[in-house]
């Protein structure tokens, strides 16, 4: 297994496997997310990876994408009661099911936290969904910790 960085070349494979998470999240999160098919995906995620503030990197054993991250450059601008802030939000990171404990997550984070560390950006941002148990311990272990939880409450 080795990590390269994702091209528009991978946009299709990682159309494929954002369909598996996806999927979760429209299953959990319906009100907001719909069903689009892994064509789609691959089309939306080339859109993606064109784009100058986006890091992105692959997991690929022999010629198969096991494992993706997708990431955003942001930065807050400096305001009266807060300082400039440069960090990269991880939108979305996967890997295949059955190639999980392998250390594949692990080494996708680390490819991305270099590419932040290459540009002077000190920190990692993610979001994790409440419902998302397995993925909390996931980032946990992969060294996140919780700064803010976001709540929310439905209107009629």
């Amino acid at each position: 297994m080795h990590i390269a960085v994702a091209t528009i070349k991978d946009a299709e494979a990682i159309g494929r496997l954002q369909t598996f998470v996806h999927e979760m999240h429209v299953a959990h999160v319906g009100w907001y997310f719909r069903s689009v098919s892994p064509e789609q995906l691959g089309k939306i995620m080339s859109v993606q990876l064109s784009a100058p503030d986006t890091r992105a990197f692959v997991a690929k054993s022999d010629d198969e994408t096991v494992g993706y991250v997708v990431g955003t450059v942001k930065e807050g601008e400096q305001r009266e009661m807060a300082f400039a802030y440069h960090w990269l939000y991880i939108d979305q990171i996967f890997v295949k099911s059955e190639r999980r404990r392998e250390g594949i997550a692990r080494a996708l984070v680390t490819a991305m936290r270099g590419a932040a560390e290459a540009e002077g950006i000190t920190e990692l941002h993610l979001d994790v969904y409440s419902f998302n148990s397995d993925a909390k311990r996931a980032f946990m272990k992969l060294g996140f910790g919780t700064r803010v939880e976001r709540m929310w409450m439905p209107l009629p």
